[in-house]
């Protein structure tokens, strides 16, 4: 894949960046009609994305809403599944507090799910399936915490697990064949995203200046309990990806008022 991009573009490899995807947003902004004031609305690197809109055209738009923590400062993805295993830490935390959550899985809801991969590791609950090996379970815990909607999930899944009665490999089953379906149907549904794109603008600009090395992501890694992405795949493309410079605009906040 990588060979094949280098040898279809080159050098214009280096145009799919955020400076330039900010400059169409800009000119988009510009040239369609409005009726009234202009909203400029990002998500996850969409706020990287909108900064550094703001950055080549700062009167484009009326307000800004960011909803999502990817700021010029502070956002290197060599922490990206560190963050994900803190969150996770901090709504188990969470879960001791309320009273349905902590009538289930005690004051130290954190202390049961990173008590999981030893006993998982022994055999416990195997008859789940793919859900009983820790390198999976982990991956997939990491997912849920990202969507508010999928989140809640964690402290059920994690009871049931640890407890694994009958009922429990049941109805984990259930879950885990409804979730792999699900995930079929979502992979299968085209959509507004590239994945070369999206490693392209991470690999530059998203693993920070210089970029990490293998061994600081792993090390990161490291230090993450439920993690959102596979380390090694993202070792090896740090290794080998066709960088583009690093735009000095990456660490630049935009003073704007609306």
């Amino acid at each position: 894949c990588i060979t094949h991009l280098k040898k279809t573009w080159g050098k214009g490899l280096d145009a799919f960046s955020t400076q330039n995807a900010a400059h169409d947003v800009a000119a988009l902004m510009k040239a369609v009609p409005t009726l009234g004031e202009r909203t400029l609305f990002g998500v996850s690197y969409g706020t990287y994305w909108a900064i550094r809109t703001l950055l080549v055209a700062p009167q484009v738009a009326d307000r800004v809403i960011l909803d999502s923590v990817c700021p010029p400062t502070g956002c290197n993805l060599k922490f990206y599944n560190l963050n994900h295993s803190l969150v996770t830490q901090q709504y188990m935390a969470d879960c001791a507090k309320d009273a349905v959550c902590g009538k289930h899985l005690g004051p130290k809801p954190w202390a049961v799910l990173t008590g999981l991969p030893a006993k998982l590791a022994k055999g416990h609950c195997s008859a789940i399936g793919s859900l009983a090996k820790w390198s999976s379970l982990r991956l997939y815990l990491g997912r849920l915490v990202q969507s508010m909607f999928w989140r809640p999930l964690i402290p059920v899944l994690v009871h049931r697990i640890n407890r694994c009665t009958a009922g429990d490999v049941a109805a984990l089953k259930v879950f885990s064949a409804f979730s792999e379906q699900n995930q079929t149907q979502q992979a299968q549904q085209p959509g507004m995203d590239s994945v070369l794109l999206g490693t392209h603008i991470r690999m530059s600009e998203l693993y920070g200046n210089p970029p990490a090395t293998n061994q600081e992501i792993a090390a990161e890694d490291a230090k993450a309990v439920v993690s959102y992405s596979p380390i090694d795949a993202t070792a090896k493309l740090a290794k080998l990806w066709p960088r583009y410079p690093f735009p000095a605009e990456a660490k630049t906040w935009q003073s704007w008022q609306g």
